[in-house]
Parts: C-alpha cells; sequence; structure tokens
C-alpha cells in the first residue's frame, strides 16, 4: 500500500516537472532611456506589457554658454519627439533618447 502511495506521489511530481518545462515563458525585452550617454532608467519586461516611463523628465547640465530644457523622447538621437502614449505594448528591445532645446545662457546681472 505505502508503495502505491510514494509510487502516485512520484508519478505526480513527474508530471508537474514535465508541465512545468513545458510551459511557454514569454519573451523578455529591455527599455532604456537615455540623457546623452547617461542612462536614466531601465527596465526588463514581459512582451506586450505597457511602456515603463521614467518618473522624472532628465535634466541637462546647464553651461556659460547654453541652458537646456528637456522636451522629450525621441526612438533615435537628434530624432522627432514621439508620444509615449502611442507606444501600447512593448514587443521589442527599445531605446528612447532625451531631446532638449538649448538656448543662450544669460546670467542675471544685479
Amino acid at each position: 500500500m505505502r508503495k502505491r502511495w510514494l509510487l502516485g506521489l512520484l508519478a505526480l511530481l513527474c508530471l508537474t516537472a514535465v508541465f512545468a518545462a513545458c510551459e511557454k515563458q514569454k519573451p523578455e525585452f529591455e527599455v532604456s532611456f537615455m540623457n546623452g550617454t547617461e542612462r536614466v532608467y531601465s527596465a526588463t519586461v514581459e512582451d506586450g506589457v505597457a511602456l515603463p516611463t521614467p518618473e522624472n523628465d532628465p535634466v541637462r547640465a546647464e553651461t556659460d554658454e547654453y541652458v537646456y530644457t528637456f522636451k522629450g523622447w525621441s526612438l533615435t538621437e537628434g530624432g522627432e519627439i514621439v508620444d509615449l502614449a502611442s507606444v501600447t505594448a512593448v514587443t521589442e528591445d527599445m531605446t528612447f533618447y532625451a531631446v532638449s532645446t538649448r538656448s543662450p545662457n544669460t546670467p542675471l546681472r544685479l
């Protein structure tokens, strides 16, 4: 009697292992947000999930000559700004690049 119980338990464990091994894994993709050469945010997500985004806009340090203002994200460096809300699901690795405008840095004069 005890042998049957052990054999039944062993068969159940084997079936569980087989089904677990056969279960399809969803592909995962890397989503990155770059500000120049700095990665400001990245996440690994499963195929088809909503696009994760950084909580804060990136900041580019001003220089003696210019002040930079963040405008949005592009799929290419220096490219056109894309509406992140239009990316409804991640289906491939994606890298977004910060797009900023620059203005002359005019120091305050007292």
